[in-house]
């Protein structure tokens, strides 16, 4: 009975010299607010040696009385980016909740993401939990701590070494931003205005310009049909650059594609000059025929604009 009281005994301080191993790492802070019982901190044996995606782990375990309980859903419980070079995830590992006595143990990481060409001291600032009951809310905080990051790089000449500060990276400077902004919007408006200029420029010179508008307005004031065909002759005649008769036709197509649209129109307006020129028949006023002559001319001064349109551009 002794013996086995004795085994007992001693794998009792087995385990807790195995224990005590285990949280030699850390640092143990002790304090007491309020209705918190125990509060432990277990920090990091080690402040030195971190490099840029190392985590580092503190631990707490925190004891209230009574109905004081924990507020877990304000713990970091999703890691979350703390500043520009640490983020934070709180694991609760332990919350054990009986009325009386409330036991919480935490494990917070702290995640690194400073790279830097020299040591530098990087600082984690506390970390605020909160506790309540029905009447009061207070707060325990786990205390600061200082770590130093390593360069990635490793140093030639290692002689008067200097821990530099950590420096936040600084914000780009919008002003420079908007100032380029605002150059490209006035250089976007100038180059849109002169290309509109450019084409309202050659759209009124291809209107002025047009010997079928010319033709047209000058149809608009006459009521003689040989008249009216004489002006649509020499409408043609000039577009052409030579007297042009049915039996070239096919030519004039050839050199302007964009009027083969009229092909039919004009083999009718040149069969219908042969007849009123050229033969003993009489015609009379011809309103019908004149307003045939209008149209031919309107969809003649289309393919004009057409072609000389593709000329332009």
């Amino acid at each position: 009975m002794k013996s086995r009281t004795l085994i007992f005994i001693l794998g009792f301080f087995l385990v807790a010299l195995l224990t005590s191993q285990e949280l030699g790492a850390y640092e143990e802070v002790a304090g007491e607010k309020g209705g918190v019982a125990e509060f432990k901190v277990y920090m990091p044996e080690h402040d030195f040696g971190y490099v840029y995606g190392d985590t580092i782990v503190i631990k707490a375990e925190i004891v209230t009385r009574g109905k004081i309980l924990l507020n877990k859903e304000k713990l970091s419980l999703r890691r979350m980016k703390i500043n520009d070079w640490l983020d934070i995830r709180v694991i609760l590992d332990k919350a054990k909740e009986t009325g009386n006595r409330n036991i919480y143990r935490l494990t917070i990481e702290y995640r690194i993401f400073y790279a830097s060409f020299e040591t530098s001291v990087i600082e984690i600032p506390e970390y605020r939990l909160s506790f309540s009951d029905k009447e009061r809310t207070f707060f325990v905080y786990i205390p600061l701590y200082s770590a130093t990051v390593s360069p990635l790089a490793t140093r030639e000449e290692a002689e008067n070494l200097m821990i530099s500060p950590l420096v936040a990276p600084q914000e780009p400077d919008t002003k420079y931003f908007f100032f380029s902004l605002a150059i490209f919007a006035v250089s976007a408006s100038l180059l849109f205005s002169f290309v509109l200029t450019h084409y309202l420029y050659i759209y009124v010179r291809l209107r002025r310009n047009s010997v079928f508008g010319v033709a047209l307005n000058q149809l608009n004031n006459v009521n003689s049909l040989k008249e009216a065909m004489l002006i649509t002759h020499r409408a043609i005649n000039s577009y052409a650059g030579c007297a042009c008769f049915r039996s070239e036709i096919g030519s004039f197509i050839k050199d302007h594609p964009e009027f083969e649209n009229v092909r039919s129109e004009l083999e009718r307006f040149f069969t219908l000059s042969e007849e009123i020129f050229f033969s003993q028949k009489i015609f009379s006023a011809g309103e019908e025929e004149i307003a045939g002559l209008r149209s031919l001319l309107q969809k003649m001064r289309i393919c004009e604009t057409k072609e000389r349109r593709g000329h332009a551009f």
